[in-house]
């Protein structure tokens, strides 16, 4: 009995820290996309999102939607997480976070959900509402995908 509740308990820290760890990485993962949004480097944007991003939309709309959306609301001038919600599917981790930001041209809400790959953060899906309307990146596939693991 004492071995099995040892057994547990090192399974919950060890599934503490990993949550720790993925909330971490989503955090740097969510300071690299503001820094490379206001250099205008979208194609790094794309080239590190995740395969949910990229199976929904391709390079170019994707280039282009992040393009228009930082002509529209500007710089990112700052921020700070909301809050936050990590889950595992199918071995790979997923974090959610609710970002409040500053821009040059008013204050959003941002969502970012990202995939944690190892030890690095894929972008999967991004919305922001500002000034009352909202863009999300990708936008939902024309069909639902099959056994996706995206949590919405």
């Amino acid at each position: 009995m004492r071995f099995r509740n040892a057994v547990v308990t090192a399974f919950v820290a060890l599934a503490a820290c990993s949550n720790a760890m993925d909330l971490e990485l989503a955090k740097r993962g969510t300071d690299r996309f503001h820094r490379q949004l206001n250099a205008g480097d979208m194609q790094s944007i794309y080239s590190e999102a995740s395969f949910d991003w990229k199976r929904v939309r391709g390079r170019d709309t994707s280039v282009e939607f992040l393009t228009g959306l930082r002509r529209e609301i500007g710089a990112y001038r700052g921020g700070r997480t909301l809050e936050s919600h990590e889950r595992s599917a199918g071995g790979n981790g997923f974090v959610t976070l609710v970002h409040e930001a500053d821009y040059e041209r008013g204050r959003g809400k941002e969502l970012f959900l990202w995939r944690i790959n190892g030890q690095q953060p894929q972008l999967a899906r991004y919305r922001i509402t500002i000034g009352g309307v909202a863009h999300e990146w990708p936008t939902p596939a024309p069909r639902p995908l099959a056994n996706s693991p995206l949590p919405f």
